[in-house]
């Protein structure tokens, strides 16, 4: 099969790039921020540690202009893992200060804050801003301005991570005053960082404050999500914001503090909110509030849902890992990814392969193509990773299949693969011998080795194994270089076994010797690389309507009558190959139209038992004083289906759920969900599986991903105590 691979795995490749790129252009949210100019300068404080915020002055013009405003914006660079606070920092932290020094008769306005981060620790929430955040600003340049204006600002903070430490700087910028102008090189991310801050919210919302109670009721199609207040102690953190609906009408409802010896008499902050297209926008609000009428009904308060940091994982915080303990974890996952049911199949062919090839004296070429070919996938996937997330993609490990064009292109190639096993056809690329051709098996060659590690890598991408998920969530929070040597460890683990068998041709002495039972093993293959190309199709059944499905099976029936006129042409069947063209040229006009999305998503519907996750629904479970279980799955994680089968939906699992009264939610990730895709990013999860048990006041145990009946009760009754 030197050939099939190749021609289908590249396929499958280029899709996934074509699928996930113009995901991203689809839901890419804009950017803080963009490379800093030459122009701006820093000296971090000695204080500080020196990679955990950096600095620099930008301006949108190249000159300054008398008499007229100028656009500048302070961008703080945090590492990763480091945070500094918003200008209402919460319950811990203190508000990042700017401190302008300005050429006489200059004067400067703002800032416009960025769209906070709540986070929630140890009980403790505060309002964070990390990655790369800007700043802007609004400078007033005097009419009798001229020369060159020199501008600087010394920026304050507290940065923390797992402590805090004060710190500050200085940032210059040195500007000509000129009579024109033009955009400058920061133009554009000064734009975005204008574009992504706060909008302000005239009209919409509506605000009722009494009993304990602030309640936002919006109109004209928003529906509040969360509300930040400026006012510092204005709410009780240890309450969770609960959202709900009345009388047609979308609904907030906030805890005051029980410090405040009476209602707020006016409330400012950022409001988050879903708009009519359902994106989540952030609004400044600051209005208000009426008093709340005695009879009207209030939800119930429900706790806080403390997720860890963003990079946590079972075994601890991925801020604890180093690149070392990483790049271990993740050699150890892609060994143990040899073992999974999406893998293992095509490393049986790979096996067939070895053995006929263990006659020839040199084995390492083979060794050294197959693992050259898993490690350029790995880099590739990992490059695409890190392009994807720096575009404001929210995604993870197995995305590609999240796309229907993808599963589609899968399922051909293992439908494929299984003709070809069963020995309906030979791929050849033309070979015109007439019944020698289907007795040979596979070509063996050193490039076919290189094919079938794309293909493994391409194959692994529904799987995860335990020590994966910390350390994939590690790589895609690191910079790229640590990220690519994450995933480069990954590949190297899958390839290890079969690196070694070639560096060692005696072991090979252990294997069967070549023979005829070598053509039986060949059509047994089939049968599990058969029964991948119909999991495939069950994935994509889950993700497109009946009519998409039904093209879908028409492509592959197509695409198998067209191998088998391929394989009689093999055989001496005159004009075989032409009439095979016909059956092929419609199936890929299927595949195009499946992959053009003429078809609607197929709507998830949840097992008996079960209900759709959302974070409403875990704060209404919570309110009711229920304890709660969700499971992040996938129709394409082979992973999740085996807990599901062996664990999560067993007798033994529901009469546990039910002893305690959990209430489980299911985060289906078969198809992209920015939501799921975020609160997988909270864990510091680049994929599904994810367990969560929430307790009753909202501590949460996260589960391993390779789940045991006794890991499950254990934690279950953890929750419920």
């Amino acid at each position: 099969m030197k050939g099939l691979p190749a021609a289908f795995a590249a396929l499958a490749l280029a899709a996934s790039l074509s699928a996930a790129a113009s995901g991203v252009f689809q839901h890419q949210q804009p950017a803080a921020g963009a490379l800093p100019s030459a122009a701006a300068q820093a000296t971090p404080a000695a204080t500080a540690p020196e990679a955990a915020v950096r600095v620099r002055l930008l301006a949108d013009r190249t000159a300054a202009l008398p008499g007229r405003p100028l656009q500048l914006a302070v961008e703080l660079r945090h590492a990763p893992g480091w945070h500094t606070y918003w200008k209402n920092p919460g319950e811990a932290g203190a508000p990042t200060e700017f401190a302008w020094s300005l050429p006489a008769g200059w004067r400067v306005s703002g800032p416009r804050w960025p769209a906070p981060e709540p986070r929630t620790d140890q009980g403790i929430t505060s309002y964070t801003v990390s990655g790369r955040a800007l700043y802007p600003f609004q400078a007033f340049v005097p009419p009798d301005a001229g020369g060159q204006a020199k501008l600087s600002v010394h920026v304050s903070w507290i940065a923390c991570r797992e402590q805090c430490v004060p710190g500050e700087a200085s940032a210059l910028l040195t500007l000509p005053v000129a009579a024109s102008d033009s955009a400058s090189a920061d133009a554009r991310a000064i734009g975005q960082a204008l574009e992504a801050s706060p909008r302000p919210l005239k009209d919409g919302v509506s605000a009722a404050a009494g009993r304990g109670v602030l309640l936002l009721t919006a109109v004209n199609g928003l529906r509040p999500q969360q509300f930040i207040p400026e006012q510092p102690g204005l709410l009780d953190e240890t309450k969770a914001q609960v959202r709900d609906a009345a009388s047609g009408k979308a609904r907030l409802a906030l805890w005051l503090s029980p410090k405040l010896k009476s209602g707020p008499a006016r409330i400012s902050g950022v409001l988050f909110a879903e708009d009519s297209t359902g994106r989540s926008r952030p609004f400044a609000l600051d209005i208000t509030p009426a008093v709340l009428p005695p009879g009207a009904q209030l939800p119930k308060p429900a706790p806080v849902v403390q997720a860890p940091p963003a990079g946590s994982s079972p075994g601890g915080e991925a801020s604890r890992l180093t690149l070392a303990s990483a790049a271990l974890f993740a050699a150890l996952g892609g060994l143990i990814l040899n073992l999974m049911p999406c893998v293992f199949p095509v490393l049986s062919l790979k096996m067939l392969g070895l053995v006929r090839a263990s006659g020839e004296r040199r084995l390492l070429p083979h060794g050294l193509a197959f693992t050259t070919g898993v490690l350029l996938s790995m880099a590739a996937l990992s490059a695409l990773l890190l392009a994807l997330k720096a575009m404001g993609s929210e995604i993870g490990w197995g995305f590609q299949l999240q796309n229907p064009l993808v599963v589609l292109l899968l399922a051909l190639l293992f439908w494929a693969i299984t003709l070809n096993l069963a020995g309906l056809y030979e791929f050849t690329f033309g070979s015109r011998a007439a019944g020698a051709v289907a007795s040979k098996t596979p070509a063996r060659g050193v490039a076919g080795s290189f094919f079938t590690g794309i293909l493994a890598v391409v194959a692994a991408s529904p799987c995860t194994a335990p020590f994966m998920g910390a350390a994939v969530g590690f790589a895609l929070a690191q910079p790229g270089a640590v990220s690519i040597i994450v995933f480069l460890s990954l590949g190297l683990g899958m390839s290890l076994p079969w690196l070694l068998l070639t560096l060692f041709p005696g072991w090979t002495r252990r294997l069967p010797r070549p023979g005829a039972w070598m053509e039986t093993l060949r059509h047994v293959m089939a049968v599990p690389v058969g029964l991948a190309a119909l999991w495939l199709l069950w994935v994509l059944s889950r993700q497109v309507s009946l009519p998409g499905l039904a093209c879908a099976v028409a492509a592959l029936l197509l695409a198998g009558l067209a191998l088998l006129l391929l394989g009689l042409s093999q055989r001496g069947r005159r004009g075989a190959r032409y009439w095979s063209t016909f059956p092929l040229a419609v199936a890929a006009a299927l595949v195009v139209a499946v992959g053009a999305g003429r078809f609607n998503a197929a709507s998830s519907e949840a097992a008996q038992g079960w209900k759709a996750w959302s974070p409403e629904a875990v704060q209404e479970a919570l309110s009711s004083g229920s304890p709660v279980f969700v499971d992040f799955t996938a129709a394409w994680c082979v992973t999740c289906q085996v807990n599901q089968a062996a664990v999560v939906n067993t007798s033994e699992a529901r009469q546990l759920f039910a002893r305690y009264g959990y209430a489980r939610l299911a985060a289906d990730w078969t198809s992209r969900d920015e939501k799921i895709s975020r609160e997988l990013n909270r864990y510091g999860r680049s994929g599904v599986p994810l367990y969560l048990v929430i307790s009753r006041d909202g501590r949460v145990d996260v589960l391993p991903e390779l789940l045991t009946p006794e890991a499950l009760a254990a934690a279950l009754k953890r929750g419920a105590s």
